[in-house]
């Protein structure tokens, strides 16, 4: 999870990065640079980065800890039974309120795509890209899943 906590406090450098290489590098770097700053520059990528750290970065540590040579089966227990209760906190509404206005934020500030609903591929209702509506179907499909999936596997 380090990587990915770097990527995200460096983020503006990483994206001037990728676009120098995706202009200035040639053949299959400039084009997989160039796929990566397409990537980058959504909303999506940084909502899905923040979520990785938020949630397997618990379960990151669980892992470490299991692997100790020092834990009995009852402390290992209870170590899982508290990791799966600090997920399951991070499932309600103003956490992932605040943890979405950070994703705003930080998509404002880098001049990023916003998070946005996902294209349908049947014809249906058109589907505007509200803000509320984005972000109820990011807290639900999203963010609550990750956090049960996670949890329900402990």
């Amino acid at each position: 999870m380090r990587s990915v906590t770097a990527v995200l406090d460096q983020y503006d450098a990483v994206l001037c990065s990728l676009e120098e290489m995706s202009k200035t590098a040639s053949g299959e770097t400039a084009t997989k640079a160039s796929g990566l700053l397409d990537r980058f520059s959504t909303g999506k990528t940084i909502l899905g980065m923040k979520i990785a750290v938020k949630v397997f970065g618990p379960l990151e540590e669980l892992n470490r800890a299991l692997q100790t040579s020092s834990y009995t089966v009852s402390g290992m227990l209870q170590t899982v039974d508290v990791i799966k209760s600090q997920l399951l906190a991070q499932r309600t509404d103003d956490l992932f309120d605040e943890l979405y206005t950070a994703v705003t934020a930080i998509c404002e500030q880098h001049g990023l795509n916003p998070i946005s609903l996902p294209r349908h591929r049947r014809p249906g209702p058109v589907l505007h890209q509200d803000t509320l509506a984005v972000q109820k179907h990011t807290r639900v499909s999203v963010h609550r899943h990750i956090i049960d999936l996670s949890s329900s596997q402990l």
